[in-house]
């Protein structure tokens, strides 16, 4: 049966300033988590977004698929179908990593006409499913690295809209990338005519530094090409994102410096089909975040959003606080870049937004990023608390000249959520991974604890506005 309850969040009462003992510290906030998620839901009235009382149980779904003791389950992407339902896809443990999707109706319930009780899995020979896109015929591509003799390779498949293994794609549904000895899987993308296109990150052995390439597949999974795009440390991170308005790919990459990291977006022309499919990188605009302590490792590109009609991008991710270089403590951070390439100084004046965490919570992280047709931001990420540690969805809106947009929520510009437990509470730790805006709904999908230490579970949540017609199909261009 699917995980819920209709029991309402509890509300924290005060804190008082004296110092509390370390279970009294982690209990606290989890209840001020929870209080924010009640505050969420009991302002239906007079908030302008709100969970969509019309999906699942008061706008939230958890799936479970509990494959292994661990029963450590996530969902890493939402994509809608020809029937006006969602697709959910992500990872479960399996005594390693199984490739687990499951299919909602428009009312969010559990669709028992997929696979086996609304659900279907695939055994993997991956660490993780690194991303998931969805092609113009409603089927699944996704990506992960696995290892073979000598280094590893990107491991790349496709799935019919029925969640079946689609055969004519690769060798039986099953294609590799192979640019150098040591190749990880990043960011997937599709492309115009159904090509998948894979940022990998790779190098010919462990003492060479890293590069970033783009190679694609054409819509056979055949045919492979690649181009190298720029270097990528270590801890480096990046995204990808189809442009219609370039016609082309756009890549979000950072790079280390000296105390720096510096955040590049480049783009990859296609031409030719086929056999005779060629790929072209040019870079187009960055910026460089200082007081970043060592490098990029505490800063990360998580999401990247083409503008619509534009030209230009917005990227997503996250960042250390800049004022206390050093801590730790994450921010979210939104790029916009022009149509020109270059960072867009309309944006907060400099074309870069890190914000801070609101009360109580003391870290944030932006994982996706959508614009919708009034040309307002829409970011999903998750909200955390080091002291519990407690984490939560996190939904924000922004005005198209970056300032936070108060209107979204009673004064706020952001909404926090979380899902129900075993316990009969709210969980304290759910993660955002993907934000979705399909027809009037604003859908984020990530994962929720249910018990335990690792008892994890599929997670969906679904938003609404007054004001909001969205993207019937739910892309971004």
């Amino acid at each position: 049966m699917p995980r819920f309850n209709t029991a309402a969040p509890s509300v924290s009462a005060a804190v008082a300033d004296a110092p509390l003992p370390t279970h009294l510290r982690v209990r606290v906030a989890q209840v001020l988590i929870a209080a924010l998620g009640a505050l969420a839901v009991s302002t239906v009235a007079t908030a302008q977004v709100s969970l969509d009382s019309s999906f699942a149980t008061a706008g939230r779904r958890t799936v479970s698929f509990d494959l292994d003791s661990a029963a450590t389950d996530g969902a890493r992407r939402i994509f809608p179908t020809a029937n006006g339902g969602y697709l959910v896809i992500g990872e479960a443990s399996n005594s390693g990593v199984a490739l687990a999707l499951t299919r909602l109706s428009a009312s969010g319930a559990i669709d028992i006409s997929f696979g086996t009780n609304g659900k279907r899995s695939y055994p993997l020979q991956v660490d993780s499913v690194a991303d998931v896109a969805q092609d113009s015929q409603g089927r699944l591509v996704f990506i992960g690295t696995e290892a073979v003799s000598g280094g590893s390779d990107v491991f790349i498949a496709r799935l019919l809209p029925s969640g079946e293994v689609d055969a004519s794609f690769g060798f039986l549904g099953l294609a590799r990338i192979n640019v150098q000895a040591q190749d990880e899987a990043f960011a997937l993308a599709i492309g115009p005519q159904d090509q998948a296109l894979v940022l990998v990150r790779t190098r010919a052995n462990s003492s060479l530094g890293w590069a970033g390439y783009v190679a694609a597949l054409d819509a056979a999974g055949q045919n492979p090409v690649s181009t190298v795009v720029s270097g990528i440390p270590e801890a480096g991170s990046g995204a990808l994102a189809w442009s219609s308005g370039r016609n082309a790919l756009l890549v979000g990459l950072s790079s280390s410096g000296s105390q720096t990291c510096n955040v590049g977006l480049y783009q990859v022309s296609l031409s030719g089909s086929g056999a005779a499919q060629q790929l072209a990188s040019g870079f187009l605009g960055g910026v460089t975040l200082f007081n970043t302590t060592n490098g990029c490792t505490q800063a990360r590109i998580n999401a990247v959003s083409a503008l619509p009609g534009s030209g230009g991008a917005l990227m997503a991710g996250q960042r250390e606080d800049p004022t206390a270089p050093g801590s730790g403590r994450q921010r979210g951070m939104l790029l916009r870049f022009a149509a020109s390439g270059g960072i867009d100084p309309s944006f907060n004046g400099d074309g870069v937004r890190v914000e801070p965490a609101a009360f109580p919570a003391t870290d944030l992280v932006f994982r996706a990023v959508a614009v919708d047709p009034q040309g307002r931001t829409l970011v999903a990420g998750n909200s955390r608390n080091s002291a519990g540690p407690t984490s939560a969805f996190a939904l924000w809106r922004y005005l198209p000249n970056g300032t936070p947009d108060t209107s979204f929520n009673s004064g706020s510009a952001q909404i926090i959520t979380t899902f129900p437990a075993a316990n009969g509470l709210d969980s304290p730790l759910a993660a955002a991974n993907d934000l979705r805006l399909i027809g009037p709904r604003i859908l984020v999908a990530g994962r929720s604890r249910w018990t335990g230490v690792s008892d994890d579970d599929f997670a969906i949540a679904a938003f609404t506005t007054p004001d909001a017609t969205l993207f019937s199909n739910g892309f971004e261009p």
